[in-house]
């Protein structure tokens, strides 16, 4: 399950869950979009922190907005 697949971008994917690079170390999560709602759930195992952020709008850059998140927590 935790057998990433690269696909070139900054952030690989296994069965329901993708990697993705933060400020902090490489995170694990999940993201989505449905209906209107975008959401994204980012585990760091070095700093046991997780973040959640969710919208209710989509086009929105949420990895861009969890990013600020974990460098806002990472300064503290």
């Amino acid at each position: 399950m935790l057998k990433f697949k690269d696909n070139g971008e900054s952030y690989s994917y296994g069965l329901g869950v993708e990697r993705f690079s933060s400020p902090l170390e490489t995170a694990i999560g999940h993201s989505g979009i449905a209906y209107g709602f975008t959401t994204l759930l980012a585990y760091l195992p070095n700093q046991n922190t997780t973040i959640v952020v969710l919208l209710n709008d989509q086009g929105v850059d949420i990895k861009s907005i969890a990013r600020t998140g974990l460098e806002v927590i990472s300064n503290e």
